[in-house]
C-alpha cells in the first residue's frame, strides 16, 4: 500500500467540517496529526503586521520581488 500525505487547512471551529474528519479517523481511512507553525516565527510576522499598520514598515507585493 503506498500512503501520501496531504497538507488541508480548515476552520477546526466548522462542526460539519469536523464531524467528516472525526469519521474518517473513526474508519482508518485517514490519519490526522496537528503540526502547529513555531510560536517564534508566528510573533515574529505579528510585529512586522503590527509596524506596517502603524507606518513603520514597507509592505511590498509579491508581484515586485523579482522586477
Amino acid at each position: 500500500m503506498m500512503t501520501k500525505t496531504a497538507i488541508i487547512s480548515f476552520d477546526s471551529d466548522n462542526k460539519a467540517v469536523m464531524k467528516i474528519i472525526d469519521g474518517l479517523k473513526s474508519m482508518g481511512v485517514i490519519k490526522f496529526e496537528e503540526y502547529p507553525y513555531n510560536p517564534a516565527m508566528v510573533e515574529k510576522i505579528k510585529r512586522g503586521d503590527k509596524a506596517i499598520k502603524e507606518g513603520k514598515g514597507i509592505a511590498i507585493s509579491p508581484r515586485h520581488l523579482w522586477k
